[in-house]
């Protein structure tokens, strides 16, 4: 029953209609198919202004509510009648020309193919008699009769120029279709179109094609009459075709799925999902770590150097930050310990002679540490009383301990594989043997960073530089507000608010 809904549908049949004349036609190729789609293009275009003019100047589109609507808008009415007939196919406009033409088509392929070839006429003539009905309910339930709404803003003529000036081509090309063949067919496509077009005519005699439009008109103002005595209560599609009910029914039902599956997958709460995840990794890495390695190759564990004190040292704090990362309840003092351990493991890279490591990790350290912290100002204080409140239970901390372990242990067996059997082409000497001749560079560190691997490390500034703009972003508001600093003690954020203000 909506204007705009109506004109949808028609644009729905229509590009229908068109994919079908294409499919009738041979591989020498179509004939008149932008005459079809310039005749869609001046009515159509004029029918959906004059959707929104009939809008504007009543304030609905229910053509339920329309009528009588041409002594406030005679221009547009006209326009409408003019469009809406075209829309219809009646003679003397373009739509008929453009209809017979298609008939003739499907009505010779028909006749010479036969079999399922006459399901063709057959559904073009329900396509054909529903246009004529639903085309004159749009033009008589909307300006004809009894005065339905009031006019509330009454549009002036240049408002209602536009479409009328779209309606004007349709009866001039439907009465003179000879005089505009030849500008026509100035839009012939090359490999789409025929190689000779036939010129158009507004007289073909009395033939199918003819016939056919007769009664295309006869029957669809019967279905018209009977549909308006109904009420149009049969205008409504069936429930076995309504396939957009059927979308949001399986929509739904997706959904419903998808939380389901996540239910049941935990993938809602990370504490039971990651060590599933964890656990297959290192299923997966141990699997083939045993089928790398043959079983007779010692680790070389007895020949490892007896360490040296400094780096002793080292290590000795960085396990102490690893356990105060595990004992600490709250995020900021995690965090602290964290970075610890990788400032330390920064220390390694200088102890073993690596300053371009050693500078990128202090930045990479310095950054996150800084991000991280002003991302935790962020969150409420609640979030850290949780977090201490939290205490998991027997089963599920012994299994984060093995998990912990495994990793540690597969890590550790990892590395004492990869050392005791190296790579025999390592790729630093290339490096080294090539960084005067290729990069004209005696320093190996600068010509690796800056050529060989240049778009790598223009990755790792590009990482940085991203780290930067959160950290400026975060910077913007340095301190929660009250709100946030208490959001979940004292109820929902609006009220909670007000309690600790009456309590300070």
């Amino acid at each position: 029953h909506d204007l705009k809904a109506i004109l949808a549908n028609s644009t729905v049949a229509q590009l229908g209609f068109l994919i079908c004349f294409y499919g009738t036609n041979s591989a020498t190729g179509v004939e008149h198919d932008y005459f079809h789609i310039l005749n869609h293009v001046f009515y159509k275009g004029s029918l959906f202004m004059i959707a929104g003019i009939v809008d504007h100047a009543v304030g609905t589109r229910d053509i339920r509510k329309l009528g009588g609507l041409y002594k406030q808008m005679p221009l547009t009415a006209i326009a409408c009648l003019i469009a809406a007939l075209s829309m219809a196919g009646v003679p003397l406009t373009m739509g008929f020309i453009s209809k017979e033409l298609f008939l003739a088509e499907i009505w010779a392929l028909a006749t010479e193919q036969g079999g399922y070839y006459w399901l063709l006429p057959i559904g073009v003539s329900v396509f054909g008699i529903s246009m004529m009905a639903f085309s004159i309910r749009l033009f008589k339930n909307t300006f004809w009769g009894k005065i339905k709404t009031k006019v509330l803003h009454k549009p002036n003529i240049a408002f209602q120029l536009s479409p009328a000036i779209l309606a004007l081509f349709i009866i001039p090309i439907g009465l003179f279709p000879d005089f505009f063949s030849h500008p026509l067919a100035a839009l012939k496509v090359n490999g789409l179109q025929s190689e000779s077009i036939s010129h158009l005519s507004i007289w073909h005699g009395i033939n199918p094609a003819l016939l056919f439009s007769l009664s295309f008109i006869i029957l669809g103002t019967a279905l018209y009459l009977f549909m308006q005595n109904s009420a149009w209560r049969f205008a409504r599609v069936p429930k076995i075709l309504r396939f957009d009910d059927g979308y949001f029914f399986l929509f739904e039902k997706l959904m419903h799925l998808a939380k389901r599956t996540t239910q049941v997958l935990r993938g809602n709460n990370p504490f039971d999902y990651l060590p599933i995840i964890v656990i297959t990794c290192l299923s997966i890495l141990a699997y083939f770590l045993s089928l790398a390695y043959n079983g007779n190759q010692s680790l070389n564990i007895a020949k490892l150097e007896k360490p040296e004190l400094l780096p002793f040292v080292v290590f000795l704090i960085i396990l102490f930050g690893t356990f105060r990362v595990i004992t600490n309840r709250t995020w900021v003092r995690k965090l602290i310990a964290l970075s610890v351990t990788g400032f330390m493991i920064t220390f390694y890279f200088v102890l073993y002679q690596a300053p371009d490591l050693a500078l990128t990790q202090i930045l990479i350290e310095v950054a996150t540490l800084v991000l991280i912290l002003l991302f935790l100002t962020r969150l409420p204080k609640s979030h850290d009383l949780t977090n201490q409140k939290r205490k998991l239970g027997p089963v599920r901390h012994t299994g984060t301990v093995l998990i912990a372990i495994a990793s540690g242990i597969f890590v550790f067996i990892t590395m004492l594989l990869v050392t005791t059997r190296p790579f025999p082409f390592p790729i630093g000497t290339y490096f080294i043997e090539n960084t005067v001749e290729l990069a004209q560079g005696n320093n190996a560190v600068n010509t690796i960073l800056v050529d060989f691997r240049g778009y790598d490390t223009m990755g790792e500034i590009t990482v940085l530089v991203i780290a930067m703009l959160g950290i400026l972003g975060l910077l913007m508001r340095k301190k929660r507000t009250l709100e946030e600093e208490f959001q979940g003690e004292y109820g929902p954020p609006g009220r909670g608010v007000t309690k600790l203000r009456r309590k300070k």
